[in-house]
């Protein structure tokens, strides 16, 4: 049983008929007939009986009708209060971004924030790690979404994702999502890979490191499309999470496979400025972001990601 049926029933009563009932409503005559016969047969009762003048309510219909009514009065109060509720948070601000997240997060959130919640103004800033934690410190930005490091301290984080880093070449390469490949397979490869400080670049580096491989080639690119550019140039390979590649791999511009003999993942984390008390305003941005990224996951627009956001909560 759902509203539909609820509301079906009482616009028929209403308006007299199921073709006027359908004109209140919206839909067609046969959607209506449609949601009377999936009402009766859940409730193992006719509901009308089809007389010369019209349809007239049986008992089941009288006891449906009373009830119903009452039903569709709360959900359409709790509704408005809700509704109000929405209109009534408000304020200003700013959330920030890691240039691998911004092209695909921040127009979503800002558009869902600007839908859903009208009298909050958002604003996004995009910048490497370290200016993002800067300017949380400093209380410039509100809300961060970064990865996870051991040395940060000073503002408290959220863990909301598992993401797998993949190594990513050229077409002709071909590299399968599906299929690991080793580092040892990788040290004959020249690299293409963002300037220091950048995030990717220390990681990569780091595994490499470890894989007991010399970074010598390396081309810097300023920006992830320059990174995947050079790498469709066949300049070199290079490092990125699933969420920048889901268009490439699509039209087969790129090919990337996970890594076989290490742990190359990275936390994502919901940071927060300190010392700032939590607001309406940033809760429901906080919720809406949330909803995004599962939404993400779930459709299969990230590769490589695994939402840990209420393992972490569990964990706490």
């Amino acid at each position: 049983m759902d509203i539909k049926q609820i509301r079906a029933l009482v616009a028929i009563v209403e308006t007299g008929s199921v073709t006027r009932a359908a004109e209140v409503l919206h839909v067609v005559q046969p959607a209506v007939s449609r949601q009377i016969k999936l009402l009766e047969e859940e409730l193992g009762a006719p509901l009308f009986r089809r007389e010369r003048h019209g349809m007239e309510l049986t008992e089941a219909g009288q006891i449906m009708l009373d009830h119903g009514r009452r039903v569709i009065r709360e959900l359409d109060l709790a509704t408005a209060l809700i509704s109000r509720r929405r209109d009534a948070i408000s304020g200003d601000l700013t959330i920030g971004f890691l240039p691998t997240a911004s092209d695909f997060l921040a127009s979503a959130l800002m558009g869902r924030v600007r839908e859903t919640y009208p009298g909050i103004r958002l604003r996004s800033s995009v910048s490497y790690i370290d200016d993002i934690e800067m300017a949380l410190t400093r209380g410039q930005i509100d809300l961060a979404l970064l990865y996870e490091r051991e040395e940060r301290a000073g503002f408290p984080t959220e863990p909301l994702i598992e993401e797998e880093l993949f190594i990513v070449g050229p077409a002709a390469a071909g590299l399968r999502i599906d299929t690991p490949i080793s580092f040892r397979a990788l040290r004959d490869w020249p690299m293409v890979l963002p300037p220091r400080p950048n995030g990717l670049r220390l990681m990569a580096e780091g595994a490499w490191l470890r894989a007991g491989i010399s970074l010598e080639r390396v081309t810097e690119a300023g920006s992830i499309a320059m990174q995947k550019a050079l790498v469709a140039k066949d300049v070199g390979i290079t490092v990125l999470p699933g969420l920048c590649l889901v268009d490439e791999l699509r039209a087969g511009t790129l090919s990337a496979a996970p890594v076989s003999d290490a742990d190359f993942t990275r936390r994502i984390v919901l940071a927060v400025a300190p010392d700032r008390p939590a607001s309406t305003a940033s809760e429901a941005v906080m919720q809406v972001l949330r909803v995004i990224l599962r939404e993400r996951i779930a459709e299969q627009g990230w590769p490589g990601a695994r939402w840990i956001g209420d393992l972490a909560h569990n964990e706490n």
